[in-house]
């Protein structure tokens, strides 16, 4: 799990260091969609300070999108099927052998439900119980 969090920390620090950069055609079609929409709801004379502004914003914009999109991607590559699944990843560590030797409190840490959403269960089956027994004194 360690190098699945280095690898993690490595795919932010490249995210945010370096120039805004892309090669996915995705962004140009999207700045360009961003800019129709901006030109068709403000079709009144503008400073070319706002103009500016408004390039910077719709550049931001669309490079965010088409970013997100490959840092998400990249984590489920790099950090998930490579770390976690890997042939040196946490889940092949777990056999059926060595699950079976696991104390019941590691088997709850690893496995185990929430207590808020035990809670929540147990008491929504209360109220179906409740609810179920009204129903047939109604009848």
């Amino acid at each position: 799990m360690a190098n699945a969090m280095e690898q993690l920390r490595t795919l932010l620090k490249d995210e945010r260091r370096g120039p805004l950069q892309t090669v996915n055609h995705y962004f140009a079609d999207n700045l360009a969609a961003t800019r129709e929409e901006r030109f068709l709801s403000k079709l009144k004379k503008r400073s070319n300070d706002e103009q500016a502004v408004d390039d910077i914003h719709d550049i931001l914009k669309s490079f965010y999108k088409v970013a997100m999109k490959r840092f998400n991607d990249n984590v489920v590559v790099q950090v998930v099927e490579r770390c976690i699944l890997g042939d040196e990843g946490a889940f092949q560590a777990l056999t059926p052998e060595i699950i079976g030797d696991m104390s019941d409190r590691a088997l709850e840490d690893i496995a185990g439900e929430n207590y808020a959403i035990s809670s929540a269960r147990n008491e929504l089956v209360s109220k179906i119980d409740r609810f179920q027994r009204g129903m047939e004194i109604t009848r």
